[in-house]
């Protein structure tokens, strides 16, 4: 089992990286190609269609993988419900999306690209087949598929901008991209499940009720993250969000680690959370701990050679995304050990606090959204997020239900954080170049880290040992 484990982490951390490096390159096409405008619309349109694919979506991918790993005998009944579910959500979501463009009066050529992308809500089926494999521990089909469509779907952007098409030719392409990659992964799905596409009362409540509510949270947790280039097109129009939309586009396709890890964390913390609760608390002890320890160096890395980034990547029309890009930085901490205690609290049922909690850091969010884009632009924008984290992380922190798994959090986060502390106080007393700057942090970070007790090798042994005795349990009970 452990070596089950550590494969398919393995499997989905080089094929989340692959993919996220093959989305990076056709954000660097489309960044280059289309222009800050062009670029400001894809972006507009992307935020845009998330907030009604929640309609379509809720929380259901979560939720199917953890009923998949508690009741893998009733894996086709499951997945029925879902897809009918779905597809009948999608009648509500594709009409909203025009009348809300309409009424919030933008411009033709986005709402034309709004509607393309809208014609690709009933695509979104395919995170229920990636569920299955995901609840399987065989992420590996998931990216056998999907790394050919991020390839062909660059080569679709390439060939747009290479002819100089308009921006719903992208559209145009994704639809067309989304469509095959839909058919491959059914195609190597459906032999191995019993799929049944007749409604059953009960399972739909149960994905209505707990997907809606995990949906709300999610659409909320987005909101936070999202709220902001929704704003600034609206306050400062589409050139302020192409220059925005760079150092989001950086910190998402830095965030591989966290998701590749929750493939495996997921239906791991699900299935061990009332069998197995040794293996379950040092599953998100140890998440917690080295997910802490991958990103803050990162965040300084992203800070002290912020223009050198924004510049090599991008091109020096971008130049002005580099204090945003510093900022967000920051805010991956909350998305990796959120990518932990978020899932966590999934699995606990905590789907109400999630929602609460929530409202409260999109609230302060849109509060900070609103005070500062006025002033600062897309530098507000991206303090506004990071300021809706803090709000968000300390709510955590205050609630009883949750305040057990957030001190965990703390106590393994805090030896990363001084870490990165230390070379950064050594690095405001040695000012360097920013090329010399990233290769100290390199040398410095893992050498303190190492020395005030923050990464052990004895924590691989512990895994091993853990497994090895609940192994040797489950054989002699059997």
């Amino acid at each position: 089992m452990l070596r089950k484990l550590t494969s398919n982490t393995l499997i989905a951390l080089g094929g989340t990286t692959a993919q996220r490096a093959l989305g990076f390159c056709t954000t660097l096409v489309l960044a280059r190609g289309l222009g800050q405008d062009g670029f400001g619309i894809y972006s507009f349109v992307g935020v845009y269609i998330f907030f009604f694919g929640f309609i379509v979506d809720l929380g259901m991918e979560r939720v199917v993988t953890r009923e998949l790993a508690l009741a893998p005998e009733r894996i086709g009944r499951v997945i029925g419900n879902a897809i009918i579910l779905k597809l009948g959500l999608c009648a509500i979501a594709i009409p909203a999306t025009l009348v809300v463009a309409w009424l919030m009066e933008v411009p033709a050529e986005a709402r034309y690209c709004i509607w393309l992308a809208a014609l690709g809500l009933p695509l979104s089926i395919e995170m229920l087949f990636r569920s299955y494999f995901q609840s399987q521990y065989e992420v590996k089909y998931v990216y056998l598929v999907g790394l050919p469509g991020a390839a062909s779907f660059l080569v679709f952007a390439g060939l747009c901008v290479h002819w100089s098409l308009p921006v719903y030719a992208v559209f145009y392409a994704a639809l067309v991209n989304g469509a095959g990659v839909l058919a491959l992964l059914m195609t190597v799905a459906l032999p191995r499940i019993r799929l049944r596409l007749r409604p059953e009362r009960e399972l739909l409540i149960l994905l209505i009720r707990d997907a809606g509510e995990v949906g709300l949270f999610v659409v909320l947790f987005m909101l936070a993250m999202r709220i902001d280039q929704i704003l600034l097109f609206k306050l400062s129009g589409a050139v302020e969000v192409g220059r925005y939309a760079v150092p989001v586009k950086v910190t998402e396709a830095l965030s591989i680690l966290p998701e590749a890890l929750m493939l495996t964390v997921f239906p791991l913390l699900a299935s061990t959370r009332s069998s197995a609760p040794e293996r379950f608390r040092h599953t998100y002890r140890l998440s917690f701990k080295y997910l802490s320890a991958a990103i803050l160096p990162i965040a300084l890395v992203l800070t002290v050679a912020r223009y050198e980034v924004v510049t090599l990547a991008f091109g020096h029309q971008y130049r002005d995304s580099a204090i945003p890009l510093a900022v967000l930085g920051w805010t991956m901490f909350f998305a990796y050990t959120g990518a932990v205690y978020l899932n966590l609290f999934i699995v606990q049922r905590y789907q109400r606090l999630l929602l609460l909690v929530s409202a409260v850091a999109v609230a302060v969010n849109i509060g900070c959204n609103l005070l500062l884009i006025p002033r600062y632009g897309a530098t507000g924008a991206a303090l506004a997020v990071l300021v809706g984290n803090i709000a968000g992380f300390t709510c955590w922190c205050l609630s009883p239900e949750t305040r057990p798994y957030m001190l965990v959090c703390v106590r393994e986060a805090w030896r990363p954080a001084a870490a990165v502390a230390a070379v950064a106080a050594v690095l405001y007393l040695r000012p360097l170049s920013a090329g010399a700057a990233v290769v100290a942090i390199a040398l410095l970070y893992p050498l303190v880290l190492w020395a005030i007790g923050g990464v052990l090798w004895g924590d691989v042994a512990f895994v091993r040992r853990l497994f090895a005795q609940e192994e040797r349990s489950t054989s002699a009970a059997g």
